[in-house]
């Protein structure tokens, strides 16, 4: 990999921009090419990586919502498992009368 610092096409020497720094992919310093510049227009490993955190959002979300409903035991209208709550008052002292 090679940097040439070149200003208004002349070379500098001493202290140069940073912006003045041209950068060529696979040429080195005397323009020699020394590696092959690779255009892989192919996105499948991108699309593969997305597609393993996409589903590794919803599993981690189900398992979430799994756990919370064991943890606050809501049970759903209409099964009979869970607690069976009776809701309001009892009152002992008028039964045991009867």
């Amino acid at each position: 990999v090679g940097f040439k610092a070149v200003k208004s096409d002349i070379e500098e020497v001493g202290s140069v921009a940073i912006d003045d720094v041209l950068y060529y992919p696979g040429v080195n310093c005397h323009g020699v090419r020394t590696d092959e510049i690779f255009s892989d227009s192919s996105h499948t490993a991108g699309i593969a990586a997305g597609v393993i955190i996409f589903l590794a959002v919803i599993a981690f979300l189900i398992v979430g919502i799994v756990y919370w409903v064991k943890k606050t035991r809501i049970s759903l209208p209409g099964s009979t498992s869970g607690s069976s709550r009776q809701f309001g008052f009892e009152n002992l002292f008028y039964r045991n009368q009867n």
